[in-house]
């Protein structure tokens, strides 16, 4: 009873006398993507920054790749790719979607908020989200891919890149004693 009593009067307190924070977040909840500003319309640059495409999922025909980073997170390798397209934004969101059929990819949700489309797409062990959003005149596509870090061919103890060839490079075998009699 105490606790409740406590509770009313916070609320009164937060509230005011004229209900303002209500009245706020009933505003915010109440906007709509038409209300929310677009960000500004960056230029296209000519040609991709360094780096690559996600395996196994086209990218739209035209667009540009402005930023790649790769990270490895321990057992996990994280990449994010990003584009910009001066197509319209329903091209891009059927291009993928069409994308994500044809290459087997699970669609395993997608949401559509502030003007952006969101895909969560799965294959094999690498998930994918895929934001589609315009910006200005252009779109921008932002894909972030985390799949299994490949685990080191079996002798290889780190260090190199792997490829070892030569019998000298491998670490040294080491005999142990054997342990005394009892």
């Amino acid at each position: 009873m105490m606790l409740s009593l406590a509770g009313f009067i916070v609320g009164v307190i937060l509230a005011g006398d004229d209900g303002q924070l209500l009245a706020s977040r009933e505003q915010v909840d109440d906007a709509t993507p038409e209300e929310t500003p677009l960000a500004q319309s960056p230029s296209i640059p000519r040609e991709d920054v360094a780096g690559s495409d996600i395996s196994g999922l086209s990218r739209y025909p035209g667009s540009v790749r402005i930023e790649y980073i790769r990270e490895d997170q321990g057992s996990m390798i994280w990449t994010e790719t990003e584009y910009l397209t001066d197509a319209g934004l329903s091209q891009v969101r059927e291009f993928y979607r069409d994308s994500f059929r044809s290459e087997d990819w699970s669609v395993n949700d997608v949401g559509f908020a502030q003007n952006a489309w969101v895909f969560f797409i799965v294959k094999d062990e690498r998930e994918v989200f895929v934001e589609i959003r315009p910006r200005g005149d252009i779109v921008e596509v932002d894909i972030e891919q985390t799949e299994p870090k490949e685990e080191a061919p079996e002798g290889n103890t780190g260090g190199g890149d792997g490829n070892r060839d030569n019998a000298d490079d491998q670490p040294n075998q080491q005999s142990q004693p054997e342990p005394a009699p009892e």
